[in-house]
């Protein structure tokens, strides 16, 4: 089908979500489609959960005749919500769980893979250049539009689709957990349209969207979009921390050169302006620590993002071609505000990112038409460059500098080539075989220099990284208060590693109605090896490799009325990355040094399960209820990682619950309300998993979440014509308190971040 074709019937399945509860599997269509009044075949049509086409698995199905563990949000339905945030879209999806960590800045990552787990699949401790989160590699692949890590996937959205499982054929680099597609909304060249909406909450949040599409002729269209995201307060009663400000904009130009022939353009732009909360910190032990409240100004992150998708129908097979090239820049100020070795001297951080490039281009060529053999196969090309500098000095009351303390400049390239082909036979009408395999090809290279000046605090060595974390009072009468030492600066150049990867997989499935279908896979899955450098000192970490073998069934019951899917999983972890710390808990600088840090790859187990539940007994009810069941552990560990990290079970929540009701009233006069409650159960767990020092010091009570339940509310007002509505939520109705992201950091300081407390809000839409 032309890409022309293919983007009305997209976007006629988004639209028909508009005002739909989110349930844990696919969503259904509106229920008030064209139809014959009064046939039984039309009531039938309209009570029943209609079809929902995916592209998963790189081509277009229906998602219950797509043999994987998949689900489905409407992004009118996210609009609706007020969900916007990379957390809320997936809040309710079994099996993934979506942080966000307030208390770094807007330059923690670039990628959006680290904010999110898969069936126990963590992004662990990757680390990327100069030591932090830029440009690491998560388990977790994201595609907005076909662009891996693409920009600007929340707003103008169409639908978002969540694979569970390794997907290390199609689509690779790194995914071992899973993929989140978002697919925003595409040109038509049918009609003009637009929409918009504003959101106004509580802690002074504002939130407009709108998006536009314009047909410019027979073969031209455009559609231009834009987001702003305006959060004037923190949730912890900061007038200004936790303030967070995000604009974004988006066009597309689609040309329709043939029926045969599209070419569409994109240009995509996201700049994120922070405040963070600080890190709240403590301590039982004798180096104390205080409260650090980061920073003062706010840090900046941009994005630009230029792509293209080449759509060529050569009759027996389609060729798909996407080139993308993306930017992104930081500036990142933190304060660390204390008595820096009884000087009165501040610490201040200053975090720059000054080049960071993504260049992609990805060929698929698949067949065309309805034979028994479908296949495709295809080349990715992935290559990042980036230079990060980390400057930290100290500063009088008046944030004049008064010494440069350390600074680090690094240099990281990475370039991944990869090749792919699976095929699907259908040996009958009821059973199919999939067979797939991909190869691929990764280099890292690395630079780094570094300066760091040595101290010593009442006759202990110290190195510097330790000493932001002193209490303001403390003061030191001993030898060596003020024995400052700079050591010649480090560096380390064009330090190369390169890794080769070979996955597969195999999937038997088979109808046992036209409705009813199980399935039986097994498939492979890798992270990319990875190397970095700190203080001169390099560290490589191997492939992440894992052995995934799955069973599932997808159901359709009672008259089409009722949907039944669940999936089991048994997990083999050749090595899970990770890393561990070698220290002394009664040495302060064992635990400044990143020489005692150690990454390395861990034998691991994860099994557990999926079930997803949709009733809709009539047009104006509708129920979800989803159950996730997970486990995992260490196995085989290495001596010095057992001794590290003595624990077998991983930090994971064993039992997840959600459900859902809404009941759509219709109003006299025309129109409707619809009303909705869910909620989420979680079962007691462990938020990180607990190093031997922190076990010692009986650091399990900080970490330990016991069984939790949040509930969210909401009352929707649509016109008959559907092209108005109104929306009143309430998220965490209960305001319930806990934990969702806690680091135990050395020398047991903490860095937290709670759950959203109670927050509520309206939502206007209208389409024209």
């Amino acid at each position: 089908m032309p890409y022309g074709q293919r983007a009305v019937a997209r976007a006629l399945a988004s639209a028909a979500y508009f005002v739909v509860p989110a349930a844990a599997v696919a969503q259904t269509a509106d229920s008030t489609q064209t139809t014959e009044s009064g046939s039984p075949e039309a009531d039938a049509r309209t009570r029943g959960i209609q079809e929902i086409i995916v592209t998963a698995e790189r081509r277009a199905n229906d998602v219950q005749n797509t043999a994987a563990a998949v689900s489905v949000r409407s992004g009118n339905e996210l609009a609706a919500q007020g969900k916007y945030l990379l957390r809320q879209v997936l809040d309710d999806i079994p099996g993934v769980v979506a942080t966000e960590n307030r208390s770094n800045n807007t330059g923690s990552s670039d990628v959006q893979g680290n904010n999110i787990t898969i069936r126990g699949i963590t992004p662990g401790d990757a680390a990327g250049a100069g030591n932090t989160q830029i440009s690491a590699t998560p388990p977790t692949a994201i595609y907005v539009d076909g662009v891996y890590e693409g920009v600007g996937s929340t707003y103008d959205l169409g639908r978002v689709e969540v694979l569970r499982g390794p997907q290390g054929t199609l689509y690779g680099r790194s995914a071992t957990a899973g993929v989140v597609a978002f697919h925003t909304r595409n040109p038509t060249l049918e009609e003009f349209d637009a929409n918009g909406s504003f959101e106004y909450g509580n802690y002074d949040l504002q939130h407009y969207t709108a998006g536009m599409n314009v047909p410019l002729g027979s073969t031209l269209a455009l559609r231009v979009s834009g987001d702003y995201r305006d959060q004037g307060e923190g949730y912890f009663g900061e007038a200004d921390r936790g303030m967070r400000k995000r604009t974004s904009a988006r066009a597309k130009l689609l040309w329709q050169a043939t029926d045969e022939l599209s070419v569409l353009l994109g240009y995509a732009y996201e700049k994120d302006r922070a405040n963070s909360g600080g890190n709240q910190t403590t301590s039982n032990q004798q180096y104390q620590y205080t409260t650090i409240t980061s920073p003062t100004f706010p840090g900046r992150k941009e994005q630009n993002q230029y792509w293209a998708e080449v759509n060529w129908d050569l009759g027996p097979v389609l060729v798909t071609y996407l080139p993308a090239y993306r930017t992104w820049t930081q500036n990142d100020y933190y304060l660390q505000s204390g008595n820096f070795i009884g000087s009165g001297a501040q610490l201040q951080q200053i975090i720059q990112t000054p080049k960071d490039t993504f260049h992609t281009q990805e060929l698929r060529i698949a067949s065309n038409g309805d034979s028994a053999l479908k296949w495709q196969f295809g080349a990715f090309y992935y290559d990042n460059k980036l230079r990060t500098s980390n400057r930290n000095f100290l500063a009088d009351a008046n944030n004049n500098e008064i010494a440069l303390q350390t600074e680090t400049s690094d240099e990281k390239d990475t370039k991944n080539i990869g090749v792919f082909a699976e095929s699907t036979y259908e040996f009958s009408p009821s059973t199919r075989v999939t067979l797939g395999a991909r190869y691929d090809y990764t280099k890292v290279t690395v630079s780094e220099y570094s300066f760091e000046n040595a101290y010593s605090l009442c006759g202990t060595a110290v190195e510097f990284s330790i000493l932001a974390y002193l209490p303001a009072g403390v003061v030191c009468t001993g030898p060596g208060q003020a024995n400052v030492a700079p050591p010649p600066g480090s560096s380390l150049d064009n330090y190369k590693v390169s890794f080769h990867n070979f996955n597969y997989k195999a999937r038997i499935e088979h109808d046992l109605s036209l409705r009813n279908m199980v399935y039986a896979s097994v498939s492979t899955g890798f992270r990319p090896g990875d190397a970095g450098i700190s203080q001169g000192v390099a560290k490589t970490v191997d492939a992440e490799k894992l052995t995934a073998f799955e069973i599932g069934s997808k159901n359709r019951f009672l008259g089409n009325s009722l949907q039944f899917n669940f999936a089991a999983f048994y997990y083999i972890y050749e090595g899970f990355q990770t890393t561990f710390n070698i220290n002394d808990p009664n040495n302060p600088a064992d635990y400044a040094s990143f020489t005692n840090s150690v990454r390395t790859t861990v034998p691991a187990r994860n099994y557990g399960g999926e079930l997803e539940l949709l009733y809709q007994p009539s047009t104006h009810d509708r129920l979800t209820l989803n159950y996730n069941y997970l486990q995992s552990r260490w196995v085989n560990k290495p001596a010095d990682f057992a001794a590290a990290q003595p624990e077998t079970k991983r930090a994971i929540t064993p039992h997840t619950i959600t459900a859902s009701y809404q009941h759509t009233f219709d109003v006299s006069g025309g129109g409707t309300i619809a009303a909705r409650i869910d909620g989420k159960f979680e079962s007691a767990h462990l938020t990180q998993n607990l190093h031997a020092d922190l076990i010692d010091i009986d650091f399990e009570r900080y970490v330990h979440v016991g069984d939790r339940l949040v509930g969210n509310a909401q009352v929707t007002f649509m016109t008959e014509d559907k092209r108005y509505s109104l929306t009143a939520y309430v998220r965490n109705f209960t305001n319930a308190k806990y934990p969702t992201y806690v680091v135990g950091a050395d020398i047991n300081a903490m860095d937290v971040n709670y759950i959203d407390p109670r927050i509520f809000g309206i939502v206007a839409s209208a389409r024209f």
